[in-house]
Order: structure tokens, then C-alpha cells, then sequence
């Protein structure tokens, strides 16, 4: 719909309430070529936390933009299977960084650069204040690299009036997909918080988290679970997840 296409073409098959990720990168694909340059971004610009379905309705119950975005990591594949998020902590800094499992699909960047806007829109729509400052690195060339020149520039000043606009600074042909942020941001107060859902919340997501993944082994399931209610910022430690088990280092490995 973002792009204009007929609603008829935007939706998902008769009786799902998903979207298979073929469907979704062809559709993609063709809202790319209707919409013309930008149209990743402009498509990330248009998100609230309910676009994001049970993970986006743990975000409304979330106290501080930390929380919220240790929810999205925890409960990522509840969204969709498009791609992997991951926050480091590099001193004063926030590195987020988001792995595009569909990096040779000819509408990549445009989905990267959803993501992105997707997430720095949806973090200034909690906090109810523009986010302005954030560096967002994208691994792919610079729109003006595989392009006709004339098209180029036109998707380059497309880009960069966006990015003004919402606060973002972009960049292109970095090492990863990333954006970078002061990780003073991660203890900013989200207005509508709502902790005392939280905890239901969680549950629920869980529930659904292991109703996706039926077929893994107990154990495997369990490391999966520690691993995910630990992400954040300060990362995973192996000996962390054994203690969370009740077993020793040496035997998880």
C-alpha cells in the first residue's frame, strides 16, 4: 500500500495471517520498481509498534528504550525470518547491527533500509521525540554505484532528505549493516509504559516463540530460550547460560 499497488497485491494468501518470505521479497520487489528511489525507507517510515504484531505490542508495555529493544532481539522471529538483530556495547556507544539473510535478492537494500527506518521510526514513535544523531551504515554500495547516474542521484537526494528529516545520518559501503547510537539513549523513559503487562506479555510471546519451533531438541530449545532473554547490550557469555541451566561450562559445550 505504501507503494500504491492495488490492495488486491498487498496482502497475504487467502486464510494466513503470514506472509512467506518468497511472497514478501517478490512483493517488495515490485513496490520497488512501482515506488521509485527511496522507497525502502519511505516503507520503514510508515511503521508503529503494531506493525510488528506481538512484539510490537510488548514494546507499548516496555519502561525504557532499552527494554523495547532487548524485545525486539528476544522475540525477532516472531516478525519474520528476513534477517537477525544483534546490540553490542562499544563504551559510550550502541552498536545495532541487523544480518540480511537474503542479501542476494535483487530488492536487498531496499529491505535493509526498511528495517533501519522501520526501527529508528518506531523507537522515535515510543519515545514521542525525533531521535536525531543516529549513524546508520549500510553494507551495500551507495544507491549511485549500480545505477544509471541520472536515477542515482535522484535516490541519493531521496535518501538524504529522509534521513534529515527523521534525524538519521546514512552512509553506505560500510563492513555491516548498523546503526550507532549513545547507549545513554537505552535509559530514556518511554511515556506509555506499561511494565505491569510486561511479564504476561513475555509469556505469551514465549509461547509462541517455541509453537514456531516445534522440532527442536529440548536442550537446544532451552539454550535458545537463556540465549534470547539474555541479548542486550552486554552480549552472551557462555558461563551466564550454564549457570542459567544449572550445569557446568564444559558439559553445555
Amino acid at each position: 500500500l505504501a507503494a500504491g499497488l492495488p490492495p488486491a497485491q498487498c496482502g497475504a494468501p487467502p486464510g494466513e495471517d503470514d506472509v512467506p518470505v518468497a511472497q514478501y521479497l517478490a512483493l517488495l520487489q515490485q513496490a520497488l520498481a512501482h515506488a521509485g528511489p527511496g522507497f525502502g525507507w519511505r516503507l520503514g517510515q510508515s511503521v508503529k509498534p503494531t506493525s510488528y504484531g506481538v512484539n510490537g505490542i510488548l514494546l507499548l508495555a516496555c519502561s525504557t528504550l532499552g527494554e523495547a529493544l532487548a524485545q525486539v532481539l528476544r522475540f525477532e522471529a516472531l516478525v519474520h525470518d528476513l534477517g537477525r538483530s544483534s546490540l553490542t556495547r562499544q563504551g559510550a556507544v550502541v552498536v545495532y547491527e541487523w544480518r540480511n539473510a537474503h542479501a542476494s535478492h535483487p530488492a536487498a537494500a531496499a529491505l535493509v533500509e526498511s528495517v533501519f527506518a522501520g526501527i529508528h521510526t518506531c523507537a522515535q514513535w515510543l519515545l514521542g521525540q525525533p531521535l536525531v544523531g543516529v549513524q546508520v551504515e549500510f553494507a551495500h554500495p551507495a544507491p549511485d554505484a549500480a545505477t544509471a547516474a541520472a536515477l542515482a542521484a535522484a535516490r541519493a537526494a531521496s535518501l538524504a532528505a529522509q534521513a534529515q528529516a527523521s534525524g538519521a545520518q546514512l552512509a553506505w559501503g560500510a563492513p555491516a549493516h548498523r546503526a550507532r547510537f549513545p547507549a545513554a539513549w537505552l535509559d530514556w523513559p518511554l511515556p506509555q509504559t506499561h511494565p505491569g503487562l510486561l511479564p504476561l506479555l513475555q509469556r505469551h510471546a514465549e509461547e509462541l516463540l517455541r509453537a514456531r519451533q516445534p522440532d527442536a531438541a529440548d536442550i537446544v530449545a532451552r539454550v535458545r530460550q537463556c540465549i534470547s532473554q539474555r541479548l542486550g547490550p552486554q552480549g552472551v557469555r557462555l558461563a551466564d547460560v550454564a549457570a542459567d541451566l544449572q550445569l557446568a561450562p564444559r558439559t553445555l559445550q
